[in-house]
This record gives structure tokens, C-alpha cells and sequence, in this order.
């Protein structure tokens, strides 16, 4: 009964106040996900598996902070009328986002703070930066393979409906898994 309260009171909010609320849900659930799929890499690594409630909810919190902070700047960045069609923009705010590939397994495989986990990634991205250009490029063939698949197996219809799922269900969690798999690689020299 309160959802449905709750849903009756959504077009009482601007566009704004609903971009901002999804976009904070949307970063929780995939930061719960990420720090859960670290949890499992992590122990399938180590052999030991330790459940602790109150560490998972405290990385949680701050790496949805972190992706939060991130995705508002770069929109703002984006929106601003300055520079929205700017290429050298986009390639600026791509190399961060490159940059700070390591940040999500720092804070939630290590438990480091905020600024040292960017501290870590940084080091990591200048010392390793072919690993990250691999992953991105096997998360562009990835996508492409996959969906290309699918787009012809499935009618339009209902390839518009499976792709997203797809996508959702197995591409980003296997790429958070191969994220994480690097950052263990190049962090503590372990094999994959």
C-alpha cells in the first residue's frame, strides 16, 4: 500500500527531483551489486568468505557516493552550454573515468577510503594502463557481439525487452567480475 502512495505522489516532483532520485537508486543497487560480486571474487581468490553486514553497507555507501559524485559532475560538465559538443571534453572526461577505473574494487575488495582509493587507482592506471585498455575494448566488442547476436536472433519487438536484460544479467556483472580480477592482478601480483 505505501508504494502505490508513494507512486501516486510522483507527479508532484519536477523532472529534476526524479532524474536525481533514480540516478541515486540506480548508483546504490549497482554499488550494492559491485560490492557483493567483489565479496564472492574476492573469496573464491582467498578461499575464505566473511560476511560482515555493517562493512558491506559502509562500502556501499561510499562507493555510491563516489559514482554518484562522478556521474553529476560529468553531467554537469556535459549539460553546461559551454562545451557540450566540445571532443577534447569528451576525451577529457573519458581518460578520468579511465583514470579512476580502480576505484570501485579499491573501496570495496580493500576497504580503502576515498581519497586513497583514487590515489591507488591513479598509481595503477599509469603502471598498468594497458590493462584497462583491454577491458574497455573487450567491453566495446562485448556489447557490440552481444547485442549485434541478439538483434538478430530476436524480432525488434522483443529484442528491445532481452538486449537490456542481457546486458544487465550477464555483460556488466561479468565485466565487474574481469574489473575486479585485474585490479587483483596488478595490485597483488596474483595470477587470474
Amino acid at each position: 500500500g505505501s508504494v502505490l502512495l508513494r507512486l501516486n505522489a510522483l507527479h508532484n516532483f519536477n523532472m529534476v527531483v526524479l532524474f536525481l532520485l533514480f540516478t541515486l537508486f540506480f548508483t546504490v543497487l549497482f554499488s550494492f551489486m559491485t560490492v557483493i560480486i567483489n565479496e564472492a571474487v574476492r573469496s573464491a581468490k582467498t578461499r575464505v568468505w566473511s560476511f560482515d553486514k555493517d562493512l558491506i553497507v559502509s562500502r556501499v555507501v561510499r562507493l555510491s557516493f563516489f559514482i554518484f559524485v562522478v556521474n553529476l559532475l560529468t553531467n554537469t560538465v556535459l549539460v553546461s552550454q559551454n562545451v557540450a559538443f566540445s571532443p577534447w571534453v569528451l576525451f577529457v572526461l573519458l581518460f578520468l573515468h579511465l583514470i579512476l577505473f580502480f576505484v570501485p574494487p579499491a573501496i570495496s575488495l580493500d576497504d580503502f577510503s576515498f581519497s586513497k582509493s583514487v590515489e591507488v587507482s591513479v598509481k595503477l592506471f599509469f603502471s598498468h594502463w594497458w590493462w584497462v585498455l583491454a577491458w574497455l575494448l573487450f567491453s566495446v566488442f562485448l556489447l557490440v557481439v552481444g547485442e549485434g547476436v541478439l538483434f538478430f536472433i530476436l524480432s525488434p519487438s522483443i529484442g528491445k525487452f532481452i538486449i537490456p536484460l542481457f546486458n544487465v544479467f550477464f555483460v556488466l556483472p561479468l565485466l565487474i567480475i574481469l574489473q575486479s580480477l585485474i585490479y587483483l592482478r596488478v595490485m597483488y601480483r596474483l595470477a587470474p
